[in-house]
């Protein structure tokens, strides 16, 4: 009885690790991404404090990095995977993720909002906002980053 014990407790520890394995595995191309985008923001923007990378996947991907340049002016660098493509823009250029969400709730009243992203398409800076609307269905929301007005929205 205690060998089975023990050998269905060493089975779960091995499951354990090689799920972990297979994780950290399957991650590391994004790292490796991210971490050039971090390298070109730091070149490119003179950015010295990086607060967050995200990765946007629109009709091109771009690693969206957002952090404080050397004069500490804040920064946000919208850098495309497959194209030598920069942008930079100071985060005051445009509106911030609160107002954003705030002019989504007054027009829409959505029932939860997953998730608030920055993005780029048709070299338009804009932010992206996924929510459930108000019949639970999921809807995009894509937002001028500089303006707020309404680009796009999709319910697919």
């Amino acid at each position: 009885m205690k060998k089975w014990i023990f050998l269905s407790i060493l089975i779960l520890v091995i499951g354990f690790w090689q799920a972990i394995s297979v994780y950290i595995t399957a991650m590391e191309p994004k790292r490796e991404i991210e971490q050039q985008a971090i390298e070109i923001a730091r070149a490119q923007a003179n950015i010295h404090t990086i607060y967050e990378v995200t990765t946007y996947y629109g009709s091109e991907s771009y690693q969206v990095v957002q952090g404080i340049s050397d004069e500490n002016v804040p920064l946000i660098v919208w850098i495309a995977e497959n194209s030598d493509e920069i942008v930079i823009k100071r985060q005051d250029e445009g509106l911030r993720k609160e107002d954003v969400v705030n002019r989504l709730v007054s027009e829409r009243n959505p029932q939860e909002i997953r998730s608030v992203r920055l993005g780029m398409e048709k070299n338009i800076p804009l932010w992206e906002v996924i929510y459930l609307n108000e019949n639970n269905r999921l809807t995009y929301y894509y937002s001028d980053f500089e303006t707020g007005d309404l680009l796009k929205r999709t319910t697919p």
